[in-house]
């Protein structure tokens, strides 16, 4: 069950700073707002269609409405002050606690010639807080993006049949009416609170993206641009296949090493092979130094001279 806690006004209208409890110990949770006429009793209706909807759907003549904002708090502002009207609005069910705040504010001009004071509306802001109760630390999430506030807002008052929520006594008859078109909508907001539409909504707009890419995918395709992405998928598989075969062939390479590392590990084992070895190391050696001797022995002989050279058995 939903229930209103309090409605909170700020400078709206003749509401200038006004807090209304609504009593949480009543049975059917059914709240009257008596008062004489010219009070403002249209503009608490008002004010709670501004802080849900920003609209005013109780306004006898919309083209002629003074601000929102309260006279007696533009006329008592400096030229240039910045002021701002705020209604809030506090309901709880089961689980949550939820806010509805809307805040506009607007900057005091003054005509110089007549010394009458307005003003300009500025930026308008809605947010809902929501606190569950369930929780023991009492955690609040706050939603200020607009397409997500406002499904909250349709979820708990569907602005359809805002005037089942919020009855105006001036317009009771109608409340009775056999309109099939009231009818309809009253059935519509039904299914919208009870969130049976939903489901459809999420698959209608998830259908609409799908259609919505392929179309921008279709505009953008092109025979020659077909080729260039035949031609990149191509390259990406050679790379694939490619680095494969490169990691394969690496893996051969080490094990290749690792084998001939072992076979001369054991060829230098055998003892027969090792002595060979030594030996064979031995001669190259001295054939080394009868080389080096040879080439001296050619160096020596170049260097004699003729007369020193004495044949055998000569004077």
């Amino acid at each position: 069950m939903i229930k209103i806690l309090k409605i909170e006004f700020n400078n709206f209208r003749q509401y200038k700073h006004v807090t209304i409890n609504f009593d949480q110990n009543c049975k059917n949770h059914l709240h009257i707002l008596k008062a004489t006429n010219g009070t403002g009793k249209t503009n608490f209706l008002n004010a709670v269609l501004w802080c849900l909807y920003a609209d005013e759907k109780y306004l006898s003549d919309t083209s002629r409405a003074l601000p929102i904002i309260n006279e007696s708090v533009v006329e008592n502002s400096k030229a240039g002050d910045k002021l701002f009207v705020n209604v809030r609005m506090t309901i709880c069910d089961e689980k949550n606690n939820i806010e509805f705040s809307r805040t506009q504010d607007f900057t005091v001009i003054e005509d110089p010639f007549k010394k009458n004071k307005n003003v300009i509306p500025g930026l308008c802001t809605f947010k809902i807080i929501i606190t569950n109760l369930n929780d023991p630390n009492k955690n609040t999430v706050v939603y200020d993006d607009e397409s997500y506030t406002l499904s909250i807002v349709k979820q708990y008052f569907d602005v359809e049949i805002f005037d089942y929520y919020f009855f105006n006594g001036e317009n009771l008859e109608n409340y009775f009416s056999t309109d099939a078109n009231k009818t309809g909508k009253i059935k519509k907001s039904i299914y919208n609170l009870a969130q049976v539409t939903l489901l459809e909504t999420a698959i209608d707009r998830v259908s609409k993206m799908a259609v919505e890419k392929s179309r921008k995918s279709n505009q953008g395709s092109s025979w020659e641009g077909f080729g260039y992405y035949r031609d990149l998928e191509q390259c990406k598989n050679d790379i694939i296949n490619l680095t494969a075969a490169n990691t394969q062939y690496e893996e051969e390479n080490n094990e290749n090493i690792k084998r001939l590392s072992e076979i001369n590990e054991t060829l230098n084992n055998i003892k027969p092979i090792k002595l060979q070895q030594e030996s064979r190391e031995k001669l190259v050696k001295r054939l080394k130094e009868l080389e080096e001797q040879k080439l001296q022995g050619k160096s020596n002989s170049m260097f004699l001279k003729p007369e020193k050279i004495k044949l055998f058995g000569t004077e």
